[in-house]
């Protein structure tokens, strides 16, 4: 059976898993109130982006082999590896919920909904805030845009003049065209 832990908001799992961070262990009482707030912040703003599949996914890199759990379904149901490469600790990312001692036959998601029917994950992961693999944040996206195809179109007047065959019989006006980053190759074609 698995064993479940409902974590603080703030748990990252302890000293496994910690951002860098000693967050008020015995080996660091000398840190100040003001420190350790200042590391919790710093940490819970590094794990905003465990929304993201992909990167829950990476935290499995000491996962054991020997595990009863697969970390791609695990990765994919909200998890991420909290363990020291010798157990098989998971939290999920939206309930922080954690999830350990998987038994062969466990299914992640089945144990999520029955350990965590509240999770916003649970509930409905594109609800939740959840990019699965394969999703690109707009902005990774735009930085690939080179500019105009055609450079020698980047000025309207030029454009304009690629209407002068404009078909008289065309609904749409052959002066509105070169507004919109329109030109004419051929009688059939308005390449953008």
């Amino acid at each position: 059976m698995t064993i479940v832990e409902i974590a603080d908001s703030l748990d990252t799992g302890g000293d496994t898993h910690d951002c860098g961070h000693d967050h008020g262990t015995a080996q660091n009482t000398s840190q100040t109130t003001a420190q350790t707030s200042q590391s919790t912040e710093q940490c819970i703003e590094d794990y905003d982006h465990m929304r993201y599949e992909r990167y829950r996914l990476e935290t499995f890199r000491t996962w054991p082999q020997s595990a009863n759990a697969d970390k791609n379904q695990l990765a994919a149901n909200g998890f991420y590896y909290i363990g020291d490469g010798n157990d098989d600790r998971v939290q999920c990312d939206f309930c922080k919920i954690i999830l350990k001692k998987w038994e062969p036959g466990d299914v992640v998601q089945e144990e999520h909904r029955k350990h965590g029917p509240l999770c916003p994950y649970v509930k409905d992961p594109a609800y939740a805030g959840n990019f699965p693999l394969g999703f690109q944040r707009f902005d990774s996206i735009h930085r690939h845009y080179h500019g105009p195809r055609h450079l020698e179109y980047q000025d309207r007047r030029i454009r304009f003049e690629s209407f002068h065959n404009w078909p008289i019989n065309k609904k749409k006006k052959k002066e509105d065209q070169p507004l919109v980053n329109w030109q004419m190759q051929d009688f059939s074609t308005l390449v953008l």
